[in-house]
């Protein structure tokens, strides 16, 4: 199937290890510049090694998108830059280890900035644009956690907002081929997560979690999550605006 993805600019946050990693390598391997976004400038540079194509197809940006001034300038370096995006893959989010529900509103708004408020910035800036070319896909990493109603309340919260957002700001720019939508995944094989170390530690223990949980009794890779995410950065997604797609092995 030709995705139609060969010379699309593609900008990806959180891309330097993991989901937004794969994301970066598979969009790549389809023919797509990318701009790799992250604080860690090492792990950046090694991506940047691996990525296929000319090194000068692909743009990196150390930047910490949660510091102060940080989407501002990421913004100033598209604009000093001939990368406009075309494809956003929103990867940034997670808990930040704020786990009490009572936490102080302070805690519970800096969970809701890295979760959807980076991202709302983002899209405000690339968006105009998408429109006036009459081609854009931004992709919002959600999560299981809006339909299981598990997980720390700071974060699910925010990834509700996430959702309602997609849904509802996808009315305003889908007549102009500008699709946005979110991709919710279940549990993913990472080793340095909670679940990867259990896999390699007690292995029991997750096969009792899956037995309860999870029929298919495997975790998602992220190469799974990584084609998702292609296909839905491509044309072929163009009837999709607003859709909140689960990929969770029929978890519950």
């Amino acid at each position: 199937m030709d995705l139609q993805i060969e010379g699309r600019v593609a900008l990806i946050t959180g891309a330097s290890k993991n989901l937004g990693r794969q994301i970066a390598i598979q969009l790549a391997s389809e023919g797509a510049r990318i701009i790799a976004v992250a604080r860690d400038e090492n792990a950046l540079e090694l991506l940047l090694s691996e990525l296929p194509g000319p090194k000068n197809n692909h743009l990196i940006l150390g930047i910490d998108l949660l510091e102060e001034g940080g989407v501002s300038q990421l913004i100033s370096s598209l604009k000093n830059s001939n990368f406009s995006p075309d494809i956003v893959i929103h990867n940034l989010g997670g808990s930040l280890k704020v786990v009490d529900p009572f936490s102080e509103v302070e805690k519970w708004n800096i969970v809701w900035q890295y979760n959807i408020g980076v991202a709302i910035a983002i899209n405000n800036f690339v968006i105009p644009r998408m429109v006036e070319k009459h081609f854009g896909r931004i992709i919002h990493i959600s999560t299981l956690s809006t339909q299981s109603q598990q997980g720390y309340a700071p974060y699910v919260s925010a990834k509700y907002a996430l959702e309602g957002y997609v849904k509802t700001v996808s009315q305003t720019v889908s007549q102009h081929n500008v699709v946005i939508n979110a991709i919710a995944p279940g549990l993913l094989d990472i080793e340095d997560r909670y679940y990867g170390r259990m896999k390699r530690e007690n292995l029991p223990k997750l096969n009792e979690y899956f037995s309860h949980y999870l029929p298919i009794k495997r975790m998602g890779s992220l190469e799974e999550i990584a084609i998702l995410v292609t296909f839905m950065a491509s044309q072929h997604s163009s009837f999709m605006p607003g859709s909140i797609i689960r990929i969770d092995g029929g978890g519950r």
